[in-house]
């Protein structure tokens, strides 16, 4: 890190010219550098260490390092400092499509068709399966069609499914389907490819291209190179992530009602009607976020990531997907 000298020097600030400055542009100037900077100058003048104690200075970095609007920790410079130590990724960046990553993550992670759902009486259980029963192509077909989409020209009831769980938004299907509609064709084409590639992200720029040439048999063009950089990126990665950890539970749920007990931890089949869901898990369910879910991730090495990503098995989402290129299966709902 830079020496206090050299943060002055940048910033072109003197310690001779600081008692001059009024405390609004120095936390202008504050607003320039990174938190680490900030505290450390803090620390090195009392005039600076005035504007240290404003709490609209770190609420606004917050908001601009980070893209959050809410105070998790008791003041807004322990949540400035923590976010920073623990390396949160900036929700108000841009992915490929020009969304943020708030805004996909509030209009895809956080989806929910609830009330369409229950006016068609569609069981999120039945839709791949339980002792309940399983609904059949047919059926299938014709809820699609009823959320106002075009059912997928096919007779394997897989895909048909994934179709329906894109249009719910169940689990992380619809984040799959949104990386998949922005790859270039060269990579969509091939599965082997696409399950290689989906939900990935390389942190070295030749350790990309070694890869992708590898499995597309040439190298990719700088246009095309540069698709796939924007597209496979960190941020995304660590979002889908958090989604599945956040949406685990999805094919069970449905409005208003959220298990009380994760089915990981105790199959549904052997708890009690009664007790599969609980008006109290309903009342926490409220105080979930998606995004401390997120900063669970964020401090983690690209490589841990990468690791943590390839356990998901993104292979049983990808083989559910017809290959479109640049096209969503659920257009309505997913098409941004």
């Amino acid at each position: 890190m830079d020496t206090i000298s050299e943060i002055l020097e940048r910033s072109h600030l003197k310690k001779r010219s600081l008692s001059n400055l009024p405390p609004d542009v120095i936390q202008e100037i504050f607003l320039n550098l990174s938190i680490e900077e900030i505290t450390k100058l803090c620390q090195s003048n009392v005039a600076f260490n005035t504007v240290c104690g404003r709490e609209s200075l770190w609420q606004t970095k917050v908001w601009n390092d980070f893209g959050i609007e809410k105070k998790y920790w008791d003041t807004w410079r322990k949540t400035a400092e923590n976010l920073f130590k623990m390396k949160m990724i900036n929700l108000n960046k841009k992915w490929v499509n020009d969304m943020t990553y708030k805004e996909i993550i509030n209009y895809i992670a956080n989806r929910t068709e609830f009330e369409t759902e229950e006016k068609l009486n569609i069981d999120r259980r039945m839709i791949h399966g339980n002792r309940m029963g399983k609904y059949g192509i047919n059926e299938l077909r014709d809820f699609i069609t009823k959320l106002g989409e075009t059912p997928i020209a096919t007779d394997r009831e897989y895909i048909l499914i994934n179709q329906l769980d894109v249009i719910l938004n169940i689990n992380i299907t619809g984040l799959i389907d949104t990386q998949m509609q922005y790859l270039p064709s060269v990579i969509l084409l091939s599965k082997g490819t696409l399950e290689a590639m989906i939900g990935r992200y390389y942190h070295n720029h030749d350790q990309l291209e070694a890869s992708i040439t590898e499995l597309v048999g040439r190298e990719l063009t700088n246009e095309e190179f540069k698709i796939v950089q924007n597209t496979l990126t960190r941020e995304f990665t660590i979002i889908i992530l958090a989604a599945n950890r956040y949406k685990m539970d999805d094919r069970y749920i449905s409005k208003g009602h959220y298990l009380s007990l994760y089915n990981e931890v105790l199959h549904m089949g052997r708890t009690p009607v009664n007790d599969r869901y609980s008006e109290g898990f309903d009342l926490l369910h409220d105080l979930m976020d998606i995004n401390l879910f997120i900063m669970s991730y964020t401090s983690y090495s690209d490589e841990t990531i990468n690791l943590l990503i390839s356990r998901l098995n993104l292979r049983y989402y990808i083989n559910r997907f017809p290959i479109e290129v640049n096209k969503s299966i659920a257009p309505k709902y997913n098409t941004f």
